[in-house]
């Protein structure tokens, strides 16, 4: 049984709460690393980024986020990857894409950034009569992939991927899958997981805790739980058809990482195998000018001598524009994989 506890990182500042809610200049930010290390490797798991794209000042917050990253890149810090969990845009508009396009180009990640999606990507609902339920122009037309990166994929689209990255030097696998999976799409994952059964897999989706201890479980208690997959699309599964189509019988599924609700939470369920998966919530949209650049850091390394064999993943929620740790949240912890 692996074990998990609380773990909070000291808190760092560089600038005052205060002057995170007045604008400033992205580049003369002048940002600190020394939270990071080189004898590991990070996942930077981003959250619902909807409300950043809503002005063009609030996309300076999550600019500063991503030039954060892509100064720790070249200081020579191990990112495998940048994690959006969807709703990328909040209302789906070309000039909220646009936005976001702008803001990608000028930062100019060089590590992989991997998408699912949310239910913001798709069309707004007094659109839908005219196109495809399932239809995501802006989304397909704003985000691609290197063919290197891409394992497998459902069809022919981008909301259902199979990635390779690399972690500590081997190489893992990222399942991205889309808002509300389909039956015929938790089919496929089931089956592709099969086939590359060998390397450790971070589930990404967009809709999978509800709360700090359930899954959305649209068949017993939709009712009860706000912005269910299932009262956007009829045909939606949630995160307990995930869990139970997906991912507790595969022992390679290390962790699944959601977003869609506020803010950040961590839940540990014991699989099929007797191994306890990581499923994290995180989602900063709830937060001051769109996000204020929050960031769940998920840090991979080798556990000490004389420890477990497997990895060390150590969380926390942190904040590079201010250079603090947010205290007491669930996103802060230590957590053993085998």
């Amino acid at each position: 049984m692996c074990a998990a506890r609380a773990w909070v990182f000291g808190a760092y500042f560089l600038f005052s709460t205060a002057c995170s809610e007045e604008p400033f200049s992205v580049s003369q930010l002048s940002f600190d690393h020394s939270i990071l290390s080189k004898d590991a490797t990070y996942l930077v798991f981003l959250g619902d980024t909807q409300w950043y794209f809503s002005s063009d000042r609030k996309s300076k917050y999550y600019k500063a986020a991503l030039n954060w990253v892509c100064e720790a890149w070249e200081k020579g810090y191990a990112v495998a990857a940048v994690l959006n969990p969807g709703d990328v845009t909040n209302d789906n508009t070309l000039q909220e894409w646009r936005r976001f396009d702008k803001v990608m180009k000028e930062v100019g990640l060089s590590m992989p950034v991997l998408y699912s999606t949310g239910n913001h990507d798709y069309p707004a609902l007094e659109q839908r009569s005219k196109i495809s339920e399932r239809a995501l122009p802006f989304f397909d037309h704003f985000i691609s992939y290197h063919d290197s990166l891409v394992v497998a994929r459902y069809g022919t689209g981008i909301d259902n991927v199979l990635f390779r990255i690399r972690i500590q030097g081997e190489p893992w696998l990222v399942l991205s899958l889309e808002f509300g999976p389909r039956k015929e799409v938790l089919n496929w994952a089931s089956e592709i997981l099969d086939v590359y059964n060998k390397q450790p897999v971070v589930l990404l989706t967009h809709a999978y805790l509800f709360d700090e201890k359930d899954l959305y479980n649209s068949n017993s208690v939709s009712g009860f739980q706000d912005w269910a997959p299932k009262y956007t699309f009829s045909d939606a599964g949630d995160g307990l058809d995930i869990w139970e189509n997906v991912v507790r019988g595969a022992p390679q599924v290390k962790m699944v990482l959601c977003g869609h609700n506020h803010f950040s939470a961590v839940v540990f369920s014991e699989n099929d195998f007797a191994m306890e998966v990581l499923q994290l919530r995180f989602d900063p949209s709830n937060q001051p000018n769109g996000g204020n650049g929050w960031l769940q850091l998920l840090e991979i390394s080798k556990p000490e001598a004389g420890a477990d064999s497997g990895s060390l993943i150590r969380g926390w929620v942190y904040n590079p524009i201010l250079n603090q740790v947010m205290d007491d949240v669930a996103g802060n912890f230590e957590f053993i994989i085998k």
